[in-house]
């Protein structure tokens, strides 16, 4: 368990960063036939593309 939350703790902090800069988000999931992307908006409430 300390290990799961070691890495939401440390998503958390760096979207705060990446917020703070107004830098925007890649956000990728890859299954076993297709990759999705995902651009989000550095408040993170649209997606962009």
């Amino acid at each position: 368990m300390r290990k799961k939350a070691a890495r939401l703790r440390r998503s958390r902090r760096t979207r705060a960063k990446l917020r703070e800069l107004g830098i925007y988000r890649l956000c990728v999931h890859r299954t076993l036939r297709n990759i999705y992307a995902q651009v989000i908006t550095p408040a993170g409430d649209q997606v962009i593309a």
